[in-house]
């Protein structure tokens, strides 16, 4: 996870794989610029040649599997660049709709807090928060719990997979009262405004779970497309590169 988050390198590396994503997007963008048919032939354009050489079948396999999967890839890097950088996000979709999501990993309002304890008296133990909340809503599947990070923050426990919701965003989020274990604050995603529906869509889109099994298999396709397209591209340059020095060594000689 840390890897994938963040190259290993915290906060900078965040920030690093959230500019390689927007830059990603740019880069699926203006490749279906360049893929799209001006001759307007688009069954050509989507399929593959038949019996065609090497050079033809690089061009094709670029071109297809480029196509099909910018649907999945737009999605997922928009939805990683707002997991590492949710501000800036934030910044945007506010411009839209009103935002009361305070962060990308949590629903639960930062102005929450658990009672004063009385003097000695201890936190309740995490197994008496999951009895709460399992006790509360006994649907869908115990996710996260974030234990408090002092003596005034709370307990937040999710849940995944609770169907009453939504199929898709079916999560639901809980704050529950450090000391007498309280919920305080009970939030199911894909409720509020269109700015906080359409953030608490981007973690179900970019792992998959919006969509079940099928949705799981067509990100995992496209995180196998990248490098298809990485590779086939660099290919393609050196094709067309070889091209353009067997033309200018023509003219040379025609010249000569």
């Amino acid at each position: 996870m840390q890897l994938h988050w963040c190259l290993l390198l915290g906060k900078t590396g965040g920030i690093l794989n959230g500019i390689l994503a927007a830059l990603s997007i740019i880069s699926v963008l203006t490749g279906l610029i360049v893929w799209w048919p001006l001759t307007g032939k688009f069954k050509q354009a989507l399929t593959f040649k038949r019996h065609a050489g090497a050079v033809r079948f690089n061009f094709d396999l670029h071109k297809t599997v480029g196509f099909y999967s910018t649907l999945v890839l737009l999605p997922v890097l928009f939805s990683g660049i707002y997991m590492v950088l949710p501000d800036r996000v934030n910044v945007l979709v506010k411009l839209f709709s009103p935002v009361d999501r305070p962060n990308a990993y949590s629903t639960i309002p930062l102005k929450i807090h658990s009672s004063s304890p009385q003097a000695g008296q201890p936190a309740i133990s995490v197994s008496e928060v999951e009895a709460i909340v399992q006790k509360r809503s006994p649907a869908g599947k115990l996710w996260m719990l974030n234990a408090p990070k002092d003596r005034q923050d709370v307990y937040t426990v999710m849940k995944k997979d609770v169907t009453e919701i939504s199929r898709f965003t079916g999560y639901r989020d809980f704050a529950v009262d450090q000391y007498s274990g309280d919920i305080l604050k009970v939030y199911d995603r894909g409720t509020g405004s269109i700015g906080d529906v359409f953030l608490d869509w981007q973690w179900p889109l970019h792992s998959g779970h919006a969509f079940g099994w099928t949705g799981r298999t067509l990100v995992f396709l496209s995180g196998l497309a990248c490098p298809v397209l990485y590779v086939t591209g660099v290919i393609r340059w050196l094709q067309k590169r070889q091209a353009n020095n067997l033309r200018t060594k023509r003219s040379v000689l025609e010249a000569l």
